[in-house]
């Protein structure tokens, strides 16, 4: 990965922390595993960001620490400060409010002469460049920013906002713009990319949200990711901005593929949060009569029917423990492996050869990986 590449994440990552850090503590505290009423409504129990899902139950969506810890200072560095001896850029001043400004220490937004006028603003980050812009209103402090393909930002009356980088902003919608090579950028959903699920290769520092506006908070921010792997995204019609930052170039993915394994673990020891998803080749299988092992990248999953019995398909009670009479399941990535493992899967298909070996196989499962939730998805 060259430096910025490495930049790009890494900034991009600052500014949702910073804004997640102030955020949260304004949100309703709530939580996890509770009950809720409005599906998609956000809140937080003091450490977590919590969202209510399609179970109209909070479930933990993101944590500070997590996106922040042991990288603050990094990022900081990387974010490029105006050259001390350079006055500021500033709009002509018009009697009219603003409309396109470059670098600001301290600009209000309002309908007024010589303030910027509230609405969208977007602008084009150049090559090699980082660019930032924070929206100050009501002690909540947000912030938005990448070094390579566009950015939105939605500015509100009353507000004021901070910019550093080599970056115009001007207001309006600017014309659609395809998916880059990169993948990096902010996206509007139904305008630059479409509604529906999408894959791309990850990498050691793939970022990547969904939200329903620009204005950089939380309470927008409908699915986010930070790590490794390769990824898998569903973007819904009622997103309204996609955002990416190095993960690579995002592809439609019209159809299951025949052979793919999908993992996703809440935040937190043994998995740290992880989401990955491989396909064809990728994925490695190794049927036998009373064991399949699936392997994909870190990852390595073995499913054991009860004793004597084969694969069925149906809806089955799953454990880490050696209980003959139950479908059996271990979960590994790398140096880690889930102790204590129970849930339910679903066998969506089952096919079984001559020796009773699973010559194809469909499974959904979710559970708790040492008191953690856990999911995978696998098919060959």
């Amino acid at each position: 990965m060259t430096g910025t590449t490495r930049r790009t994440a890494l900034a991009t990552i600052l500014l949702v922390a910073t804004l997640t850090m102030v955020g949260c503590q304004n949100l309703p505290k709530r939580t996890a595993g509770t009950r809720c009423r409005i599906v998609g409504e956000h809140a937080q129990d003091g450490r977590w960001v919590l969202k209510c899902g399609t179970n109209k139950r909070w479930s933990r969506l993101m944590t500070i620490d997590a996106v922040n810890q042991g990288i603050g200072n990094y990022l900081r560095s990387k974010v490029p400060a105006p050259a001390p001896t350079a006055p500021p850029t500033t709009a002509t001043p018009t009697p009219g409010p603003i409309t396109t400004f470059s670098y600001i220490q301290g600009g209000r937004v309002e309908e007024a002469p010589y303030a910027i006028k509230p609405g969208r603003y977007s602008t084009e980050v150049p090559a090699g460049a980082v660019c930032v812009i924070q929206v100050n209103g009501n002690f909540l402090p947000r912030s938005r920013g990448g070094d390579g393909g566009r950015l939105y930002v939605d500015l509100a009356a009353g507000t004021w906002i901070r910019t550093a980088g080599p970056c115009i902003w001007t207001q309006g919608e600017p014309a659609p713009h395809p998916m880059s090579a990169t993948g990096d950028g902010m996206y509007r959903v139904g305008v630059d990319i479409q509604p529906g699920v999408y894959t791309a290769p990850g990498s050691a520092e793939c970022y990547w949200e969904t939200a329903v506006n620009a204005d950089a908070s939380v309470a927008a921010v409908t699915d986010i990711y930070l790590g490794t792997d390769p990824q898998i995204v569903v973007i819904e019609a009622a997103d309204k901005f996609f955002v990416s930052d190095d993960c690579g170039a995002w592809t439609p993915l019209a159809t299951t593929p025949p052979r793919f394994l999908q993992v996703v673990s809440s935040i937190g020891l043994p998995f740290e949060g992880a989401r990955a998803f491989y396909s064809g080749d990728a994925v490695s299988v190794v049927p036998a009569t009373d064991l399949v092992t699936v392997s994909a990248g870190e990852y390595t999953i073995a499913i054991t029917p009860p004793t004597g019995s084969t694969y069925s398909v149906g809806i089955h009670d799953f454990f880490s423990s050696s209980d003959p009479t139950r479908y059996g399941v271990g979960i590994r990535r790398g140096n880690s492996v889930c102790t204590l493992l129970s849930g339910e899967m679903e066998i969506i298909e089952a096919t079984v050869g001559a020796g009773n070996e699973p010559t194809a196989l469909s499974v959904a499962a979710i559970g708790q990986c040492d008191g953690r939730p856990i999911g995978f998805n696998l098919r060959f």
